[in-house]
């Protein structure tokens, strides 16, 4: 495994005032030997405009611009089929990498292992205008590597922790379906838990992506907070069901107190935008 040719996979709907930031983070970045295609998934504002210049000035872009709206996971699955490369990763376009040695740092530690596994590293988590609110760097107990699936699958926030941007043979991830197009909340911690049964995770121990918030909410932010905290929670039970009998229960009992823990936070959420609604009158 020498340089080989890595796809970032850049799924893009109405982000014309990010896309420029986020496709200047990847052409920065130090790895040799970059193809970044990116899929404009019929926006209606000035983006597919911007992709096309970007793509007519650099020839290691790939630009798909699609005529009618298929979704995220729709946006993502195609344009790993149509990557050349024989690894991937994904990038939001509201989203943009921090550090410029994040895929060469990915990549290197797949090299290690043969290039077999998934490599990801941590987050940065910034607003609007791209400025720093705090670094995931706090919550380094989280990150391991090896055999992650069981506490991908049971610890508490594994679903926001572990993003999408990570750094895998294409094989791997069409060998596991791809993202679920079905799913419209999540998708990326249902990938994420499919591929860790099948394959190890590699921890890089630096930040690699800066993940955009606005106005306090991320933009993946879910139209209701029972949606929000309830979605992944289904898709956490779809997985337990498949453990063995010991692995079960005690993934169950942790499920089933999660579960609680976030009803409480739903009620509170509820109650607070009550107050909030009468203090306004």
């Amino acid at each position: 495994m020498r340089n080989e040719l890595l796809s970032v996979i850049i799924p893009n709907y109405n982000k014309e005032k990010y896309i420029c930031q986020c496709l200047d983070s990847v052409l920065k970045q130090t790895y040799p030997n970059i193809q970044i295609v990116v899929v404009d998934d019929c926006s209606k504002d000035q983006s597919p405009q911007i992709i096309k210049e970007y793509a007519q000035k650099y020839s290691n872009i790939k630009a798909i611009l699609l005529t009618e709206n298929g979704g995220v996971s729709h946006a993502r699955n195609l344009g790993i089929k149509q990557a050349d490369g024989s690894y991937v990763t994904m990038l939001d376009s509201d989203d943009f990498y921090s550090n410029d040695e994040k895929l060469l740092y990915e990549m290197n530690v797949l090299k290690e292992h043969n290039g077999i596994g998934v490599s990801y590293s941590y987050r940065q988590v910034v607003n609007e205008k791209g400025e720093l609110l705090y670094s995931e760097k706090r919550h380094l107990n989280r990150y391991i590597s090896g055999k992650v699936f069981y506490k991908f699958l049971t610890e508490k926030d594994a679903c926001s922790y572990v993003q999408r941007d990570m750094c895998m043979p294409k094989e791997a991830i069409l060998e596991v379906g791809g993202y679920n197009e079905n799913e419209s909340y999540y998708e990326d911690y249902d990938l994420v838990l499919r591929l860790s049964e099948k394959f190890p995770f590699y921890y890089t121990g630096i930040d690699g992506t800066s993940y955009r918030i606005m106005n306090g909410l991320a933009t993946t932010q879910k139209k209701t907070d029972a949606m929000q905290f309830r979605v992944p929670q289904k898709i956490r039970l779809k997985y337990i069901k498949r453990l063995k009998i010991n692995e079960k229960i005690k993934a169950y009992v942790l499920w089933v107190l999660e579960s609680a823990r976030l009803e409480v936070r739903i009620l509170g959420r509820k109650i607070l935008r009550k107050m909030e609604g009468r203090g306004g009158n």
